[in-house]
């Protein structure tokens, strides 16, 4: 393995109470992913469900600007999809995918997400004891943040 790369595990299981068609709607939206993705500063689509976008992240003492992509990719509506991103900046690189797997069971929603994120360069040798918990908090505060995006549009006007 090329020491300049670092790959961690990226697993989560979410459970929002929400009926599927509605999470899965939240999750294919622009508006809903560019506001819940952290760090998250220009979000543009580029062709069908391919994002240009731009992040700010910190990780440790370093905060890194990436410019990157995501796709959503392998789509089977209110079942699954892939998610793929890569991003680079002045501190390096980051790329990974995940697959995420919904299910619904009374009502509710529970979203699984299994993938790996590699990075390089200074984020890397840098911040490679604590990726793994920055990553998971990230991907904690996106599904918060879904979780109360779907709640609002599920609230009466």
């Amino acid at each position: 393995m090329d020491q300049g790369i670092y790959t961690v595990k990226i697993t989560g299981t979410y459970i929002l109470d929400a009926p599927i068609d509605t999470v899965w709607k939240g999750l294919m939206s622009p508006n809903i992913l560019s506001n819940c993705i952290p760090g998250c500063q220009s979000f543009d689509l580029v062709d069908h469900d391919k994002y240009d976008m731009t992040v700010n992240v910190k990780v440790g003492p370093m905060n890194g600007k990436f410019q990157g992509t995501i796709s959503i990719v392998d789509q089977e509506v209110q079942n699954s999809y892939r998610l793929i991103a890569e991003g680079k900046g002045s501190v390096g690189f980051a790329r990974g995918s995940a697959l995420v797997t919904l299910s619904e069971f009374s009502g509710t929603t529970s979203l699984l997400v299994d993938g790996d994120l590699e990075i390089g360069g200074t984020i890397a040798r840098v911040g490679q004891r604590i990726i793994g918990n920055v990553s998971k908090n990230m991907m904690d505060r996106f599904f918060e943040c879904l979780t109360q995006s779907i709640a609002g549009d599920l609230s009466p006007n």
